[in-house]
């Protein structure tokens, strides 16, 4: 993946098998998993982890597992001052049933990419 011309980033197969976030409140990113199933009942709202404590090239991919996104949605956040995507996003809504996305750290710029 190239991002902006400046880095490319190899993606590799998952480290793991995908871990599926029934606790909606409490939704735990890590470096071991890569592949987040949202099983949710409800509209959430779910926060990255900061860039700063990442590697450059994580990458974590979100899906509406439940497939009830486009009454439930699923909103995923960064943390502090990290943006998603632009030089001014914070957020990402999931609103399409089964839908889902991939984020890529970008530390330089302190952004999540969306793949």
């Amino acid at each position: 993946i190239d991002v902006d011309n400046k880095f490319k980033y190899e993606i590799r197969p998952l480290k793991s098998p995908p871990r599926i976030v029934v606790d909606l409140h409490n939704v735990a990113f890590d470096d071991n998993f890569s592949l987040y199933l949202i099983n949710q009942s409800t509209a959430i709202a779910i926060t990255l982890p900061a860039l700063s404590t990442g590697t450059d090239g994580r990458f974590f991919i979100i899906k509406d597992y439940s497939g009830t996104a486009a009454v439930n949605n699923i909103t995923i956040n960064v943390t502090g001052t990290d943006k998603l995507e632009t030089s001014t996003g914070t957020s990402h809504v999931i609103s399409s049933d089964n839908g889902s996305v991939v984020l890529v750290a970008y530390k330089s710029t302190s952004r999540w990419v969306i793949v």
